[in-house]
């Protein structure tokens, strides 16, 4: 997952607005917004650091790419339901492709739509708990 990746789908998580998400890093709110459509990254450390600590999580999370991002931010943004729900995502999108028939290009653009999928339910969840 991006940076702008995490950042939106966690702030969404843990029900804060790009005003307060800003307030929290320090940086003004349409930089929050240029951060979560990927116009843009932090520059300064800073901006990870005081994500770091106010979500529990470590600097490399923020600033790179893994495996484990989807799990990772799913649990800081749901808690532990939330990281549950990705585990399983993952081990049932294994069992699709058990059968080795797809290439690994392949499998990463469905496991990308099956999480592209899930945070559209979760902010759909969110949405309709405000209203």
């Amino acid at each position: 997952m991006t940076f702008g990746e995490k950042l939106k789908q966690i702030r969404i998580g843990s029900r804060l607005t790009q005003e307060q998400m800003a307030d929290i890093v320090g940086v003004e709110r349409k930089t929050i917004a240029r951060y979560e459509t990927g116009d843009t990254i932090p520059r300064l450390n800073k901006v990870y650091e005081k994500l770091s600590e106010y979500f529990g999580s470590t600097t490399d999370f923020w600033k790179n790419d893994s495996p484990e991002d989807f799990q990772q931010t799913a649990a800081i943004a749901y808690g532990a339901d939330g990281k549950i729900q990705a585990q399983k995502l993952i081990e049932d999108a294994a069992g699709l492709f058990a059968g080795g028939a797809l290439s690994d290009e392949d499998k990463e653009a469905v496991f990308n739509a099956l999480q592209k999928v899930y945070w559209e339910i979760k902010v759909e969840k969110a949405k309709n708990e405000t209203k």
